[in-house]
């Protein structure tokens, strides 16, 4: 695969995202740097926090792809590393396991953790495997989290907070409440381009877009939306928001709403 190939697949990720292919017998890890050129420690630090253990195995090549320059890592270099990792997770959950009773949770940093992040750790009432079940009911963790342990009685689950933002609330199913709360409240659905719902009733026109993370960019986005399209309001949906979205946002055409507060919106 030559450097044009690669720096095509970099367009289509996102800042430190990676991906396996599958090529001639070759299984090749491509991982986007955010730097224009690869900053080689932090890159392979921070994808040891992110990469799952089965997507480390059997490596033949592992690439960071730089905005203008491309590095080869030793892909043995990857798989000690995750194993390392895969060890200090063991004895952090161990220590978890005995300090926290069923359906108890805390956040903590751990003193031998170089970055200090913030991690978030469930006690689930019954097997690993289970886990899915009890998933929604866990409150979202602070945005400055992490990482997240799903504790069983004899395993665990590791997931990145990215990725547990969107096993805990999917996109489809807060639409799907959305548009229920506004037929219910009296709203027709309509279809606009660049918003995931739009409701109308009478002049009383809404948009609505959900955001897995939200960002003050987002909502600038969605604030020239509302604009654009006339709306009286745009509602903006997410896990959760930092302090900055929230002053942005306040004395504007936006309303910013939880996931778990679909529930409790009036219309």
């Amino acid at each position: 695969m030559n450097d044009e190939k690669f720096f095509e697949i970099r367009e289509k990720m996102k800042d430190r995202e990676y991906m396996s292919i599958n090529e001639y017998g070759s299984r090749v890890l491509v991982v986007r740097s955010p730097n224009r050129y690869p900053d080689i420690v932090n890159d392979v630090e921070r994808l040891v926090e992110r990469i799952k253990i089965n997507d480390a195995k059997a490596l033949t090549d592992v690439y960071l792809i730089g905005e203008k320059e491309i590095v080869n890592v030793q892909p043995k270099i990857i798989e000690v590393l995750v194993r390392n990792r895969k060890e200090y997770d063991d004895k952090i959950v161990e220590k978890m396991r005995n300090q926290l009773s069923v359906n108890e949770s805390t956040i903590f940093t751990d003193k031998n953790d170089v970055y200090k992040l913030c991690r978030f750790a469930f006690r689930i009432p019954g097997e690993i495997d289970e886990y899915s079940v009890f998933i929604k009911k866990i409150q979202m963790p602070p945005e400055d989290v992490s990482i997240i342990y799903l504790i069983g009685n004899d395993d665990y689950v590791r997931i990145m907070a990215d990725d547990f933002v969107k096993l805990l609330r999917s996109k489809e199913e807060c639409i799907g409440r959305m548009k229920e709360k506004f037929i219910s409240s009296g709203y027709e659905i309509i279809n606009l381009d660049g918003v995931d719902v739009a409701a109308l009733k009478g002049n009383q026109r809404m948009v609505v877009t959900y955001f897995d993370r939200c960002s003050v960019e987002d909502v600038e986005n969605m604030l020239n939306i509302v604009e654009h399209l006339r709306a009286d309001v745009g509602l903006v949906i997410s896990v959760n928001f930092p302090k900055e979205v929230k002053r942005f946002a306040m004395g504007k055409k936006i309303e910013l709403i939880k996931t778990d507060e679909i529930g409790d919106l009036f219309l």
